[in-house]
């Protein structure tokens, strides 16, 4: 979904016929586990299981439109973390489904940018994606494969927040 990338959109028997492939060991369906890092110290580590987190939070977002923990995790500083909150409101609105897109963490960097703010540098891989239209169209694809993002978490008055999402 973050990377749709435009084709001619199949037919819509093929769209309810052929599967996405998923990413081997993850479900978007299900609300990934919250991290005890929530409670953990303001350091590298706790950032970068938020940063993790966040990712899966935003596949499970976007298969099950269900948004009050993004919400409660995105900053208003965030461009692209809202872009992406409008976009499934959008299609939640419209009746689009989307299929696939589960994520796998590959590996993650973490740096410090002051006491409370790190950047964590994310390699993950995504599964294909595509939305369903109500009428069984696909009106997007997204085609998956490796993924390099920048996310930056903050922990302020003990609360964490994705402050930025950045492609690589």
């Amino acid at each position: 979904m973050p990377s749709p990338s435009p084709t001619a959109p199949p037919t819509p028997e093929a769209a309810q016929t052929t599967a996405v492939p998923p990413v081997p060991g993850t479900d978007p369906t299900t609300r990934p586990q919250r991290p005890a890092a929530f409670d953990g110290p303001a350091d590298k580590e706790s950032a970068g299981a938020i940063a993790e987190y966040y990712l899966h939070l935003f596949a499970y977002a976007a298969a099950t439109h269900d948004l009050d923990e993004m919400k409660e995790l995105t900053s208003s500083t965030c461009t692209y973390c809202n872009k992406l909150i409008d976009l499934i409101e959008q299609y939640e609105a419209e009746g689009v489904v989307t299929e696939g897109g589960a994520i796998r963490v590959d590996d993650i960097a973490v740096m410090d940018r002051s006491d409370t703010l790190f950047t964590a540098t994310v390699t993950y891989t995504q599964a294909a994606s595509r939305e369903i239209g109500p009428g069984g169209d696909v009106v997007a694809e997204g085609s998956g494969g490796k993924r390099v993002h920048e996310i930056d978490v903050l922990k302020h008055e003990g609360s964490w927040v994705v402050t930025a999402w950045l492609s690589r």
